[in-house]
Parts: C-alpha cells; sequence; structure tokens
C-alpha cells in the first residue's frame, strides 16, 4: 500500500516540475529569421511539428528538409520559415515539444501522489501512457547522436528530458528513504538504472515488433519496488 508524508512529497514534487523553456530564442540570420514572426503554436505549427517528427523518425535528422516537410503538410516552405528559422530550430522544437509532453502527462497523473513509491510509479505510467512519443524521442534523438556533427542547442534539448527524469527519480527514492519506507540505497545508481532500462525497452521495443514494452515496464516497476520497499 502507498505511504503518505505531505511534506516530503511536497518536495518531490516540486523537484519534478518541468523545466522551464528558455526565454526567446537566438536572433538567427538571413532572411528566413527575419521574417519569422510567429510562435510555434496553433493549428498550423501543431501540424508541422506533427509532421517532422514523423519524418524524423521514419528518416533522420540530416536526410530530412524543409521541402520534405512542406510536402507532408501541405505547405510551402515560406510558410514553415515564418513559424522556425531552420531545420536545426525546428528540429529542437520537435524534440522540446515531445520532452513537454511526457513531462505534462507525469505532473497531470502524479498531481495528488502523496508517496515516493507514487512518483516512481507515475512515471514509469507515463512512459505506458506515452509509449509511442517517448519511443519517437528515443529514435530521433538516437538517429541524431550517431552522427558526428552535434550542435549545441539540440544537444541540450535532449539532454533536458534525462536530467529532469534523474531528479524526478532521485529525489522520489531519496524522499523514500527518509522517510523510512525504502531501504537504503545509492539512489542516484538506482535513478540511472531506471532511466537506462527504460531507454532500453525502448529501443528493444524498435527492433522487435513483438516485444511487449509494457510488459516490460510493469516488470521493471516490480523490480525496482521490490529492491525499495522495506
Amino acid at each position: 500500500m502507498a505511504r503518505t508524508d505531505g511534506q516530503s512529497a511536497a518536495r518531490v514534487k516540486a523537484a519534478a516540475a518541468p523545466p522551464r523553456p528558455a526565454r526567446g530564442r537566438p536572433a538567427g540570420t538571413g532572411a528566413a529569421a527575419k521574417k519569422r514572426v510567429a510562435a510555434p503554436n496553433g493549428e498550423t505549427g501543431t501540424k508541422i511539428l506533427d509532421a517532422a517528427l514523423n519524418l524524423f523518425v521514419q528518416s533522420n535528422y540530416w536526410s530530412v528538409t524543409i521541402k520534405d516537410i512542406g510536402r507532408a503538410t501541405g505547405l510551402n516552405t515560406a510558410m514553415i520559415y515564418y513559424y522556425f528559422q531552420d531545420k536545426e530550430d525546428l528540429f529542437r522544437a520537435t524534440v522540446e515539444r515531445a520532452v513537454k509532453h511526457a513531462f505534462v502527462e507525469f505532473e497531470t497523473r502524479t498531481n495528488n501522489t502523496q508517496s515516493a513509491e507514487e512518483v516512481i510509479s507515475g512515471w514509469l505510467d507515463t512512459h505506458i501512457e506515452q509509449l509511442d512519443l517517448i519511443r519517437k524521442f528515443v529514435k530521433i534523438s538516437l538517429d541524431y547522436a550517431s552522427s558526428n556533427n552535434r550542435i549545441m542547442r539540440i544537444d541540450k534539448a535532449i539532454s533536458a528530458f534525462y536530467d529532469h527524469e534523474r531528479t524526478i527519480l532521485t529525489a522520489a527514492i531519496k524522499s523514500g528513504i527518509a522517510q523510512g519506507y525504502f531501504r537504503l540505497v545509492d539512489a542516484e545508481q538506482l535513478a540511472r538504472f531506471i532511466s537506462t532500462f527504460l531507454d532500453g525497452v525502448m529501443a528493444r521495443s524498435m527492433v522487435l515488433p513483438k516485444f511487449d514494452a509494457i510488459e516490460a515496464i510493469n516488470e521493471l516497476r516490480g523490480y525496482v519496488l521490490g529492491q525499495l520497499l522495506v
């Protein structure tokens, strides 16, 4: 049965608050950057981001062009440049949107959570609920990382997911230990294990279509809580 401690749970939830996006955007160069005046939201922005994500998954960051995204959306490239400075800006926005959706789902799911056990389960349930989205995030991140050409802004956008995941899990484990509900373990090491296992589940589910990712995540839940609960 889940145990409660209001103050400790509040501290865990504070650590779990989604990272705030940086204000503003780099000024960029060229006519496209100067003309872009719209924020990438609303129906058109969402249409572009959805199409971009699917194309980046099907191919990879380096292969997809703005023209490809234009054809997929039925929009001309000028409209895409109205919302995004360039392909780098669009890919970064695609990554950040996927990360944001995952953490919004987690926050919604754990809004009334009162225990460290429920926070950990909430993160695993988020991977089940958002399986397709997180799998796509892992796919485009792996494809991007396979190249020697790295872009700092994109690296930071991808790292934000793992940094925040580590913060959530480490804080929850430490809270459970402090409350006396969890055994004494290396919280950071266990958080890293959970994160790595989840990435492995996503990768394997892409390689082996019959692999049951949900079953694997639930098995992870049983193992981790079995190791933690006193």
